[in-house]
Formats: C-alpha cells, sequence, structure tokens
C-alpha cells in the first residue's frame, strides 16, 4: 500500500515565471485505467527487476464498497449538519436556517425535499418554557404560603411582585453583558428563585408584625427596615460570596460555571435593593389604613362570622405554632448553658455522617 501511495502522486517541482507572474507546476504521476494502476511498480529485486502491481495481484475495475448510507422516509437521502459557531445563538441559527429552507424549496428540482432531521434548538425552547413554570409555581406557591402565615393577600401580593422584576432586571443585564441564555443561566436564574423571595418575605413579614401592633403604616415600613436592614444585607450577601470565585474558573469548566455564578449573583443583589427600597415602597402604598388584624371588636367579630371553619384552622395553627416555638426557645436555652455539650454533639453527629458517606472500601 505504501508503495502505491508514493507511486500514485501529485507532486510539484517548483514555480516559473511567465509573463511577470508565478506559475505553480504540477506533475501528475496517477493512474487513470486498471492498465496503468497495474504497470505501478511495487518493489525492485535484489538483481534490479522491478516488480509490478500486476505480477502480485488482479487490477480489475469493480463497485466501490458502501459503507454509511442516508435513507429517510425509505428513500436514499443527504444528510447537511449546520453548526453554529461557539458565540452563536442556538435558537437564533435555528429560526435562520428554517428561513432559508423556506426560500430554497420553491427553489428545488421536483422531487427533492428538504426537512429537518434534528433541531437541537427545540431542546433549549423546551428548557426555557421548564423554567418559565418553575417560576410561576414557585411563585404562586410562595404567594399562597405566604397568606397562610399573614393572613392577608396584600402583603403576598408585595411579595410575589418582586420575582418578576427581579427577573426582568438580570435578563436586562445579561442582554447588556453580552451573555446568551442557555441552560446555565437559565438554571441559575430558577435557582435564585427561592432565595430571591426570602428577602421579601423577611421585609413583608416585620413590616405585618409592627402593623399588628398598632404602629401607622409609615412608622411599620421605618422600624421594619430599620430592624431588619443590616441582617439581609449580610444574608444576602454570604451566597453572593459563595458563588463569585466561580467567575474566576477558566477553560471550558469557566464558561459554564460563570454563567451561573453570574446569574445567580445580580439576582440576589438585585433582590436585596428590592427588599430596602421597593418592597417597602409597595407595602406603604397597597397596606390598609387599618390591618386587619387591629381591627375594632365588632369589625373583628363580623370578620370571624365570615372566615367561618377557616378561622378555627388559623386558630389551632396559631396555637400549635406557639407551642413549637416554646419548645424551640427551651431547647436553645439548654445548648447555651451547656455549650461543651453542644459541641460534642455535633462532632459525634459530624464524625457519624463522614462515617456513612465514606462507607466499606473493598
Amino acid at each position: 500500500m505504501n508503495a502505491i501511495q508514493e507511486s500514485n502522486i501529485i507532486d510539484s517541482p517548483g514555480l516559473y515565471e511567465a509573463n511577470h507572474q508565478l506559475i505553480l507546476g504540477l506533475i501528475g504521476a496517477q493512474a487513470h485505467s486498471a492498465g496503468e494502476l497495474s504497470n505501478l511498480i511495487v518493489k525492485t529485486s535484489a538483481g534490479g527487476v522491478a516488480i509490478r502491481i500486476g505480477d502480485v495481484a488482479t487490477v480489475q475495475p469493480a463497485t466501490m464498497p458502501v459503507y454509511t448510507a442516508v435513507r429517510a422516509n425509505g428513500k436514499p437521502a443527504v444528510l447537511l449538519n449546520i453548526t453554529r459557531q461557539p458565540s452563536g445563538n442556538t435558537v437564533a441559527v435555528a429560526n435562520g436556517v428554517a428561513a432559508e429552507v423556506a426560500q430554497l424549496q420553491s427553489k428545488l428540482p421536483a422531487g427533492v425535499h428538504l426537512e429537518p432531521f434534528y433541531d437541537q434548538s427545540e431542546l433549549v425552547r423546551e428548557s426555557i418554557l421548564s423554567v418559565r413554570d418553575a417560576i410561576l409555581i414557585g411563585l404562586v406557591l410562595a404567594c399562597i404560603i405566604l397568606y397562610l402565615f399573614l393572613h392577608d393577600w396584600t402583603s403576598s401580593l408585595v411579595a410575589g411582585l418582586v420575582i418578576p422584576v427581579t427577573v426582568a432586571v438580570t435578563i436586562l443585564f445579561l442582554r447588556i453583558t453580552g451573555q446568551s441564555f442557555n441552560l446555565m443561566t437559565l438554571g441559575g436564574l430558577a435557582a435564585a428563585i427561592g432565595l430571591v423571595i426570602d428577602d421579601a418575605i423577611v421585609v413583608v413579614e416585620n413590616i405585618a408584625v409592627h402593623r399588628e401592633a398598632g404602629e401607622s403604616r409609615i412608622g411599620s415600613v421605618r422600624k421594619a427596615i430599620h430592624e431588619i436592614s443590616r441582617p439581609l444585607f449580610f444574608s444576602t450577601i454570604t451566597p453572593v460570596i459563595v458563588f463569585l470565585p466561580l467567575v474566576s474558573v477558566t477553560q471550558v469548566t469557566g464558561s459554564f460555571f460563570r454563567a451561573l455564578a453570574v446569574t445567580m449573583t445580580v439576582a440576589l443583589l438585585t433582590s436585596l435593593l428590592l427588599a430596602l427600597t421597593f418592597t417597602p415602597a409597595l407595602s406603604l402604598r397597597l397596606e390598609k389604613k387599618v390591618h386587619p388584624e387591629t381591627a375594632t371588636p365588632e369589625g373583628a367579630g363580623e370578620e370571624e362570622k365570615r372566615r367561618g371553619f377557616l378561622a378555627g384552622i388559623r386558630q389551632r395553627g396559631g396555637n400549635a405554632f406557639g407551642r413549637l416555638l416554646h419548645y424551640h426557645e427551651r431547647a436553645l436555652e439548654w445548648s447555651f448553658e451547656r455549650p461543651l455539650a453542644l459541641i460534642a454533639g455535633l462532632c459525634c453527629s459530624h464524625h457519624r455522617r463522614l462515617l456513612q458517606f465514606s462507607g466499606p472500601r473493598l
């Protein structure tokens, strides 16, 4: 085979000049028929006799074997792969290809059709829809849980409006910085939803506590922000510090985790800013002048009659939650009075988890 490859070649002896031009010269030694191929010399004997292919083999025309065949709907077909550039957008490329195919359909010969076989943009579109559904479901469930604790749809609405505003600001930032919407950015956005609404819930709940204590709307907002601004800041900065080092990761791994870290960092910082500005302002605007829990006895009696069975459920839930807080307070007092026992218990628990994680090694 090496002799055939070395004999059946096209080579260049060099360049020559003609009419002020350099022309590349080519010499072809290719075989164009079975006879020429059989005359190729593959070896020279010790006596100087040339051994040709026809001396050791039979050369005749034949059909080249087909190892790969592409068929569509039972008919021969041609498979054309279109790959996006690393900086391209999968959905945009798929839409552009679909537009070009629609224009080419009318120009194709009779019997020739262009049909998509595999479209990777469908996976991206389905991921976008799943993230959208996760955001909407999380928003609805968060508002319902908040209503069950605060018994006020206004407070639930205030906390729920933080999510779409945060998502909009995060998407705007990603668009400005040139980030594309991929699985990592969408996954980071979906993962940040639970952390985003936490800030709003803390602010709304603290405002509701001051309203139930008889404070005015402006006074309850001021006291609530004054009490929780510092712990809210540090509780939000903590996960930001955790994700921020991922921005410096390089190579292929960095391209994935950098998008996740940037998305979650922007979403968390936006939620912190909204919790200290947007949420109190919206609570001040939408909260009623008299909180339902601080209404007059007559109004409270009518409200209790109207709620009926739900009022009894809330009362029993409040009593159970009060007992739970009492037991929790007693447990904390016991732990703080015996710090050595607490540390020993934590060490034992940590050691046990390590043993369960490592397990027996064979």
